[in-house]
């Protein structure tokens, strides 16, 4: 698969764990910050795909540590015009190929 091709489906999964994610927050944490996030994204990613992706195996701390280096990277960024799924899906593209 293409870098590019990898990256927008990446991308895509992380659009559906996010909208997931936020449900969770909302249903089962009350409204309340997930503090615990890069887990739970971990572990949904790695069950909706993810795993299927690469040619070696991406462990769930693995891809924890790549989401919150991500998220840190992110934040700090003021010029950059892409949307958060597409930067942390470069990031973890960049990471495990």
């Amino acid at each position: 698969m293409e870098e590019t091709d990898l990256t927008s489906k990446i991308a895509g999964i992380l659009r559906e764990c996010g909208d997931a994610h936020h449900e969770f927050e909302q249903n089962e944490l009350q409204g309340k910050r997930d503090e615990s996030w890069p887990a739970w994204y971990a572990k949904y990613l790695l069950e909706h795909g993810m795993d299927e992706l690469f040619e070696e195996q991406v462990s769930p701390a693995d891809l924890e540590s790549t989401l919150l280096e991500a998220a840190g990277s992110f934040e700090g960024i003021k010029d950059d015009t892409r949307t958060w799924d597409q930067y942390y899906a470069q990031a973890i593209t960049e990471q495990f190929t």
